[in-house]
């Protein structure tokens, strides 16, 4: 297919270039509260009518929080997913871009679990991070993912759940790190996105999902650290950006409503700036739109419309109706015919870039158990080189696998981590031990019998990106079950964490011997016990200052 001439489309037309429709939008009706299905049919109406620019595949990931519904009733693999894919873009006139921040496992039943960015921080692996994005664009290109949503380049607080997400709390890191997996995906065809611009000031603690948020620094301090991450994602070369609900008052501080304008309703922060100042060409793409920190402002088709003037040239997760909106805003002279044109453009650069234009374009030449294959082999050098042995106090690292007969792996967590942790029990059982995998202790004469009983106690802790939703802690059952772990027994003890890198200072400070994981693969797993036993050494550095 020829990239079509801006001027051959109609206003319509090029107003859909500018929409990314969710696919649980298409795959449900969301005025039956995302409980009905729409018929393949049905969705490939939709897409006829309204030709959007890209859509949000998300596969098996409930990306609107919507209910237990979807995560008990959606199921696909990277066959099933790109078939349906496949049919609902048959009548698009332009290629709709595919996009996609959910990767691995929970997008698609056959596919892996990918490590996240605090391990290629930690990582001493020079190439974790490229690897890795590689890696990434490799499986995601199975079913038809053409645009990933990162990397993440903001420098957070460390009370912030999306830490877990990034790969370090320093500039220098960050660039590296998020330089290398922008090269990885891009490699495979794939387009990155820096996220969320203009950054954070690493003080705010809110969360964008649920209000607007701040960055209060000044213009000179922003560019030491944060314009300096992203000047430096630009200059490499990476296709898109995407903005946040947070605002900046030091580029701009135009108030409505008594208060500053979010970043992604700011025309001085996204063209006067990004574009104009930073010399940014790609795409600048909105988060979520329903985010609260957006729909605080405006909503529907104003919403929509101040997006636009504001410089973003696609929007993330608009409804079924969001063509019919602006363009009603259009012609009502709300938004110009040239800031549409504008965006188009780019999103056509982009899609030419990508190779949308090329009949053809995406067919893998592998499966998806060749992927997971190279996948995890990059999981197991990245993991062995990141896990990161926090605390020895006692000098009991490494352990004796002759004197270590009996294991008891603890677990707390707002997920049911105990059906996730069978690697780490299968590795030790590996090294002759007996292995019991329960959830937390729920009194002290549990911790004392579990003490008397097993050579090695493992206290397992799990907090991840909005796991739980709000603040990254324990609460209720699980806080307090704590207080019974590391009280016998503690000299046998092992504290780890396989998420938030915080965990050992803010619950499991008795801990003698604490190692940081960063996520759950089972590599991270294996390579943590390897750790303790002597079989590798531990050589991950942490990559956030620990308290």
């Amino acid at each position: 297919m020829k990239r079509p001439n801006i001027k051959d489309l109609t206003l319509r037309e090029k107003i859909a270039q500018l929409c990314i429709v969710r696919q649980s939008d298409l795959f449900m009706y969301e005025d039956s509260a995302y409980t009905k299905f729409r018929t393949v049919e049905e969705a490939r109406e939709l897409v006829k009518k309204n030709q959007y620019g890209g859509i949000w595949i998300h596969g098996g990931v409930d990306v609107n929080q919507i209910n237990s519904f979807w995560r008990e009733n959606v199921k696909f693999d990277t066959k099933s997913l790109m078939d349906w894919y496949k049919e609902v873009r048959k009548d698009a006139k332009i290629p709709i871009i595919a996009a996609n921040d959910a990767a691995g496992k929970g997008a698609c039943t056959d596919l892996g679990r990918f490590t996240i960015g605090l391990a290629m921080g930690a990582s001493s692996y020079e190439d974790a991070s490229f690897e890795v994005g590689q890696s990434i664009g490799r499986e995601l290109s199975l079913y038809g993912i053409d645009w990933v949503w990162s990397p993440i380049c903001d420098l957070v607080h460390r009370r912030v759940s999306g830490i877990v997400r990034q790969y370090a709390n320093n500039a220098d890191d960050i660039i590296r790190c998020a330089t290398g997996y922008m090269k990885g995906l891009q490699s495979m065809n794939v387009s990155a996105t820096a996220k969320h611009f203009p950054g954070s000031d690493g003080k705010e603690l809110r969360d964008s999902h649920i209000v607007t948020t701040n960055m209060n620094i000044s213009m000179e301090d922003w560019w030491k650290d944060q314009g300096r991450i992203f000047q430096a994602l630009i200059d490499a070369g990476v296709d898109a950006i995407m903005n946040s609900a947070r605002t900046f008052p030091a580029a701009d501080d135009t108030m409505v409503d008594g208060r500053y304008l979010p970043a992604g309703l700011s025309y001085k922060i996204l063209t006067k700036l990004l574009k104009e100042k930073m010399g940014f060409k790609g795409v600048i793409i909105t988060d979520d739109v329903n985010m609260g920190g957006y729909t605080s402002y405006y909503n529907g088709g104003k919403l929509y419309a101040e997006f636009i003037k504001a410089g973003n040239d696609m929007l993330l997760g608009v409804g079924v109706d969001a063509v019919d909106l602006i363009e009603e805003e259009v012609k009502k002279g709300t938004v110009s015919v040239e800031r549409i044109d504008d965006a188009v453009e780019r999103v056509l650069d982009m899609k030419e870039k990508r190779g949308l234009f090329t009949d053809g374009y995406r067919n893998p030449e592998y499966s998806a158990e060749e992927a997971t294959k190279i996948t995890s082999e990059v999981n197991r050098k990245v993991a062995e080189t990141s896990v990161t042995l926090v605390r020895d106090r006692i000098n009991a690292v490494p352990y004796d696998k002759e004197k270590i007969k009996k294991v008891a792996i603890i677990t707390y967590a707002h997920i049911p981590l105990v059906n996730m942790l069978e690697p780490m029990k299968e590795e030790f059982e590996k090294h002759g031990a007996e292995v019991l995998l329960r959830t937390r202790l729920e009194n002290f004469d549990e911790a004392k019998r579990i003490a008397d009983e097993y050579d090695l106690i493992v206290y397992a802790g799990f907090i991840g990106f909005h796991s739980p939703k709000g603040a990254p802690s324990f609460y209720g059952d699980e806080f307090w079950s704590l207080r019974h772990a590391f009280v016998y027994g503690t000299e046998k003890s092992v504290g780890v964490s396989l998420g938030y890198p915080h965990i050992m200072y803010d619950f499991m400070d008795d801990a003698h011997v604490f190692v940081n994981t960063y996520n759950t693969s089972p590599e991270m797993q294996v390579a943590f016990v390897k750790g303790l036993y002597g079989d590798i050494p531990f050589v991950g550095k942490s990559p956030v200052e620990l308290d």
